[in-house]
């Protein structure tokens, strides 16, 4: 596995703070979040893992919304490592997907965390494609117009970007058809991408 692998070249890397340029520590962060939201089990779990030992890496004024519950617009701010996914198995949950989808509010993670979760929510096994669409439905019904439009822009970005690449792109498409299938699209109009 050379994606766990390399998380944990990552997680050396920032124990021992090694990683001083903060443009690529970003990057490395931003493909961690995406890991995080991915459709292996193991991957997923090492990356939530790495995040959790290492979430001061943000800094503060881009440290990203951790949320209690699944009820997002009704909780306080946590740090991860006071979340309760400690098993590979509580990586695979509405609440967790719920915990990383407001990553996407940061410009710099959205993309390699799209491009993660989209994985989960379009090629997973079926409980995980359950989970993370619901958590997806609940994350894209809350939020402000402007962060939807945003958040759709990321994702066809994605798509465009990965047109040749299968392995990105129909999941990317299976999840879009799901989106229009549970009314999420239908909030967007003609005017939303000039």
């Amino acid at each position: 596995m050379v994606r766990v692998e390399a998380i944990d070249a990552v997680g050396v890397a920032l124990k021992h703070n090694l990683l001083r340029d903060q443009e690529v520590l970003q990057d490395l962060v931003a493909r961690i979040c995406g890991l995080a939201c991915e459709k292996l089990d193991k991957v997923r779990f090492r990356a939530w893992t790495l995040l959790q030992d290492h979430w001061a890496v943000f800094p503060e004024q881009d440290c990203p919304p951790m949320y209690e519950n699944t009820h997002i617009e009704k909780t306080k701010l946590i740090c991860p490592s006071h979340s309760h996914f400690s098993d590979v198995s509580d990586t695979s949950t509405e609440p967790y997907f719920l915990q990383l989808l407001p990553l996407c509010s940061l410009p710099w993670i959205a993309t390699p965390l799209l491009r993660g979760y989209l994985s989960s929510s379009g090629a997973g096994s079926e409980s995980l494609l359950r989970s993370s669409r619901a958590a997806l439905v609940h994350y894209t019904e809350q939020l402000p117009t402007h962060s939807f439009i945003a958040f759709c822009k990321t994702f066809t970005a994605i798509i465009h970007d990965n047109i040749s690449n299968d392995r990105i792109l129909l999941p990317a498409l299976d999840t879009l058809g799901f989106l229009f299938d549970a009314g999420i699209m239908q909030r967007l109009n003609p005017d939303s991408f000039p």
